[in-house]
């Protein structure tokens, strides 16, 4: 199990200490070929580390009246999907479907909160692999965006769906800093120890998002 959390860049920057508090509530579970792991607009309550196997991330899409789902990435292992479920409003934006026999390390987002409560170097190193893997996916959306444009999609169905996914993570980011600055009185130099980061750091990332304490 260890090695499939080393794998996974989500927890890259993780003490030994704190991979093996996140070890402790993985899941093993297990997908046949095309079966479904989880539903666009659905509540978000699990993250997902593909430990063997591979799967679809597949977005909804409206033809001319006509529905179907629309790969945007494959995932493989070490690669993490349902990201949502540590981010608000905590709803799925795509569909899971396992491409062959795939077994999954499931991790609930209440442990996970509960962990990131306990340590907010946890909490932040947490978020910020998170922008990375959101950034690479928001790419490649815009990818099957522009490919439907040209094929004169009917992209009305899709208002629906966050295409702007930095806005979940600056949400989570500046929840995460709010807790740090209330937790020390306001003591940037504090709060920064406390997130393990550099103060200009924290103050930059404050300015950044127009996080306001007092």
């Amino acid at each position: 199990m260890n090695e499939a959390l080393n794998a996974s860049g989500i927890f890259k920057g993780c003490s030994a200490q704190e991979l093996q508090e996140i070890a402790r509530i993985c899941q093993r579970v297990t997908y046949k070929s095309g079966e479904r792991i989880l539903k666009a607009g659905r509540t978000a309550q699990n993250l997902y580390i593909i430990a063997e196997g591979a799967v679809d991330l597949r977005i909804e899409i409206t033809f001319e009246n006509i529905t179907k789902e629309i790969i945007v990435e494959h995932q493989f292992k070490g690669n993490v999907f349902g990201w949502s479920a540590v981010t608000e409003p905590h709803i799925y934006t795509l569909s899971a479907i396992a491409m062959q026999d795939s077994e999954l390390l499931m991790l609930n987002f209440k442990e996970i909160n509960s962990l990131c409560e306990k340590s907010n170097h946890l909490g932040y190193v947490l978020m910020r692999n998170i922008t990375e893997i959101i950034s690479e996916r928001f790419k490649a959306m815009q990818w099957v965006f522009i490919e439907m444009m040209h094929e004169k999609a009917n992209l009305k169905d899709l208002e629906h769906y966050p295409i702007t996914l930095e806005g979940a993570v600056s949400r989570f980011e500046k929840n995460l800093i709010f807790e740090a600055l209330k937790k020390n009185g306001g003591n940037k130099t504090q709060a920064a120890k406390q997130l393990q980061i550099p103060t200009s750091t924290l103050s930059d990332t404050i300015k950044k998002l127009k996080i306001e304490y007092y």
